[in-house]
């Protein structure tokens, strides 16, 4: 009797726990998708993957300034800067 009482007492505690926790577990992981996904730097061949062109539509772009790209020791793009240059928008 004794030990079906403990049990539930935990079973209880650990649902509590876990109700608390649940609401600031989704608020982080949603914090980190949009930042992954919204600033997250594409190479040449993802951004021409992404955008559904050849690389070298994508070295055109780059010429004509059409995007933006960083360049460390690859060449890289941002991929909020590719949807705004999608929407014919200044990113």
């Amino acid at each position: 009797m004794k030990e079906n009482s403990i049990d539930n007492i935990i079973e209880a505690l650990v649902r509590q726990e876990v109700e608390r926790i649940t609401p600031l577990l989704k608020a982080e992981l949603l914090k980190d998708f949009k930042e992954s996904s919204q600033d997250r730097y594409l190479s040449r061949k993802e951004s021409s993957e992404y955008l559904n062109v050849s690389i070298s539509s994508i070295d055109n772009y780059v010429k004509q300034g059409l995007i933006k790209h960083k360049l460390n020791k690859a060449t890289r793009f941002k991929k909020s800067e590719l949807d705004a240059f999608v929407r014919g928008k200044d990113p």
